[in-house]
């Protein structure tokens, strides 16, 4: 399990979601995050800014980057030399396939 920080404003919209479905917060992020439900989300959250957070993150849970914590700050240089460059490059990509 990973720790994020989040707004204490975001933390409060989640929870009353989660309670109005009767489900957890970790499942309605989930639920949000899936590629087949990108037409529900705000806009930030299914086409983040490049280089922002939220980008990062949808990068993240899209490749399945995960480990136990431990192991997270050891791992993080490979991952960003592994990981991110190809998600820049497809970024680039997307970004000249569209102009």
């Amino acid at each position: 399990m990973t720790t994020i920080q989040i707004s204490p404003q975001l933390a409060d919209k989640l929870t009353r979601l989660a309670a109005r479905e009767h489900t957890t917060v970790d499942k309605v992020l989930e639920r949000l995050l899936e590629p087949e439900n990108a037409e529900e989300m705000p806009s930030t959250i299914a086409h983040p800014r490049p280089g922002s957070g939220a980008a990062l993150l949808k990068f993240a849970l899209e490749a399945d980057i995960n480990g136990d914590a431990d192991n997270l700050a050891e791992n993080s240089r490979e991952i960003l030399n592994n990981e991110f460059p190809e998600y820049l490059r497809q970024r680039v990509e997307e970004q000249n396939s569209k102009d």
